[in-house]
């Protein structure tokens, strides 16, 4: 029985206990899972499950457990090998705070992180997702736990580089409460 209006470019909290739902919420926004009852609508009146693909060209979705491809630190931020945008690439690297964990590797961004990022760290990891996310530049970003094996001056700085993004959405779940002291409103699960 929830009602809930996100408004374009707002940026909005979701707190709540273990095991209460808001994973399970991201998972309805983005579509993953259809709701019991009820709908989700973009604008008003499109249900997202209309035409899913469009909806999810316009996301961004960070995991706290997130999935690293068996490849380059470079092509898990731009999932690709061609077309780079260097200056978005240098950008997101800064925003995520990777830039320190780059330069520790021999190869840069150029570093193998073997099968399912073996090389890397939780905090690594989710580091390379949010670069992931600000290299995609989408107008959506749904966050869930997107900092919770990072260490709290990172974690500070990452969200303080999500909140200065411009004409973005932002969904975040968060056991923090201090990290959403910026967001428009919070959401109580």
């Amino acid at each position: 029985n929830l009602n809930i209006n996100i408004y374009k470019n707002q940026l909005i909290g979701i707190i709540g206990k273990s095991g209460c739902g808001k994973t399970t919420l991201l998972k309805i926004i983005l579509g993953f899972l259809k709701p019991d009852k009820g709908e989700v609508l973009i604008d008003k009146n499109q249900n997202i499950s209309k035409n899913i693909d469009a909806w999810l060209q316009n996301v961004s979705y960070v995991t706290q457990d997130p999935v690293i491809i068996e490849d380059t630190i470079l092509a898990n931020i731009s999932l690709s090998h061609e077309n780079i945008d260097k200056n978005n690439l240098e950008k997101s690297i800064d925003n995520a705070c990777l830039r320190d964990v780059i330069n520790k590797f021999p190869q840069g961004i150029n570093t193998f992180v073997g099968p399912g990022g073996v090389k890397l760290s939780g905090g690594q990891k989710q580091r390379i997702s949010l670069a992931r996310a600000f290299y995609k530049n989408s107008s959506v970003i749904i966050l869930d736990e997107p900092t919770s094996a990072i260490d709290n001056f990172t974690e500070k700085q990452v969200i303080k580089n999500l909140l200065l993004l411009k004409n973005k959405t932002i969904i975040m779940v968060t056991h923090r409460i201090d990290l959403l002291d910026k967001f428009d409103e919070i959401v109580k699960l």
